[in-house]
């Protein structure tokens, strides 16, 4: 190496080893390469950190996310994180707590649907049942309609003769029957007026115990009343003699004591106007309980006569209820011999008409007994047809039911003891 001086002109040189050079510059290098292969590994170390400390809570996101698909609603993401991290899963495992119970009310809702879809087919069933039942007696009863109308029509000409006798005893048994039914009006009548005549008796009754109840209440009170008026009276009197008493010795006290002798002498005015109007009070009161004792007796036997009268009037009521039950027997025992008759007459000439008439409506009643067979039918299609129908809710609701039962709503404690 060499260098100039301007001053002089003069060159300056010196000598060095190369090796000290070189070694000079790979201490340096090797150093320079330290520091940047340190930097470079701290720095990846930083940014490893940095990423799976952003990437665990992602990833916990993840697994949860994945643990929802496969139905698990049981997963907790707890995080304090307030970053756009955190608020991600806040509103995640907001989603997920919505999600369960939106499922679980569906649930509910499936089990519900469930139950009365079963019951609406075990009605449906019990329905068709019943229905077939009536749609096979209806069926027998239009088949005896038949029977009787073949019946009547080949009976119709047969008991012309016996006409005119049975007929006039017809007539006079419906006559005797209309008088009957008169007079059992007539009872039945009497015996709803002697109903209420016992509750209007009752209703008197209970009034007139009312009365009572409140008259020896009064009279009650005016006892207490003469005993206040007694010690009122009394009370007078003590007061006389001590008004008495102040004037004789106001009177020996001489000018001293005149004040007190005008204040006892009004005292005693007052207690003698006390006292007589405790007399006039007590005689008031003595009268008032004689009244009360004497309205007191007729109260007692008015209570008497009413219940007299209740017995009478329940008396007659038995009796027309007895009448009424003898004329409805009689009633009925008229029925039965016209219902003779009726039957009897049915063999007449004139009665082929009659019998050809009930052919007639025996044959609309089969055709009407056809169609409520009909009707009954097509009732019971209808009711198959619910009944089909609530199977197949109950289907869509067991499918439903086993769609939900996919999803975990409820934590395992036994797996998390284990995992504990």
């Amino acid at each position: 190496m060499y260098g100039s001086k301007e001053e002089t002109g003069w060159k300056i040189g010196g000598t060095m080893f190369q090796s000290e050079v070189f070694n000079a510059s790979k201490d340096i290098r090797v150093a320079t390469i330290i520091v940047i292969l340190s930097a470079t590994i701290l720095t990846l170390i930083f940014i490893i950190w940095l990423t799976r400390s952003m990437l665990r809570p992602i990833k916990r996101l993840q697994e949860s996310a994945r643990a929802v698909s496969k139905g698990d609603l049981t997963v907790k993401l707890e995080t304090r994180r307030k970053d756009e991290v955190g608020e991600l899963a806040k509103y995640f495992e907001r989603m997920v707590d919505n999600l369960r119970m939106m499922i679980l009310g569906v649930q509910e809702t499936a089990e519900q649907v469930s139950a009365s879809s079963q019951e609406l087919s075990a009605s449906a069933d019990q329905t068709t049942k019943a229905i077939e039942h009536s749609t096979m007696a209806i069926q027998e009863l239009a088949e005896g309609a038949e029977q009787q109308v073949k019946s009547v029509t080949d009976g119709s000409g047969q008991m012309s003769q016996m006409a005119e006798d049975v007929r006039m005893m017809s007539e006079r048994v419906q006559s005797v029957t209309t008088n009957m039914r008169h007079t059992s009006g007539a009872a039945y009548s009497g015996n709803e007026a002697a109903g209420e005549a016992v509750e209007q008796m009752n209703s008197i009754q209970e009034t007139v115990e009312q009365l009572a109840t409140v008259i020896q209440s009064l009279n009650a009170r005016s006892v207490e009343i003469g005993s206040m008026v007694d010690v009122i009276a009394t009370i007078s009197k003590q007061t006389n003699l001590l008004a008495l008493n102040a004037s004789i010795e106001a009177a020996r006290a001489g000018d001293a004591g005149r004040g007190f002798a005008v204040v006892a002498g009004e005292v005693r005015k007052l207690a003698e106007e006390s006292g007589s109007s405790a007399a006039q009070i007590g005689e008031l009161v003595h009268n008032i309980r004689q009244d009360m004792d004497a309205a007191l007796s007729a109260m007692e036997a008015a209570q008497t006569r009413v219940g007299d009268g209740l017995q009478a009037v329940n008396t007659s009521g038995q009796s027309f209820a007895q009448i009424r039950e003898a004329v409805e027997d009689a009633a009925h025992t008229l029925d039965d011999l016209s219902e003779t008759t009726k039957q009897l007459e049915s063999g007449a000439s004139n009665v082929a008409k009659a019998m050809n008439d009930i052919s007639i409506v025996t044959q609309e009643s089969a055709a009407n007994t056809e169609s409520v067979s009909a009707s009954s039918q097509e009732q019971l299609a209808s009711v198959e047809e619910i009944a089909s129908s609530s199977a197949h809710l109950n289907s869509m609701a067991e499918q439903l039911q086993g769609l939900l039962g996919m999803f975990k709503m409820v934590e395992d404690t036994a797996k998390d003891g284990d995992k504990s």
